[in-house]
């Protein structure tokens, strides 16, 4: 799995209209890691995930 790089400053929130908005995140890396994740855990096939005891299987499909 690959490294976590530690977030982004954030920055205020402030625009005078809605075309002035920049979020404030970087959206190509998140759908690149997105992207990257989706398609690692589509070809896994069936996966068993375990949360709080309980054993989860999630059939090849799924994603």
């Amino acid at each position: 799995m690959p490294k976590r790089e530690a977030p982004a400053q954030a920055r205020p929130l402030r625009c005078e209209t809605a075309s002035d908005f920049q979020p404030p995140v970087d959206t190509e890396r998140i759908r690149a890691w997105h992207d990257s994740a989706y398609d690692a855990m589509r070809a896994a096939g069936e996966q068993t995930v375990d949360h709080l005891g309980l054993a989860i299987v999630v059939p090849p499909g799924v994603f």
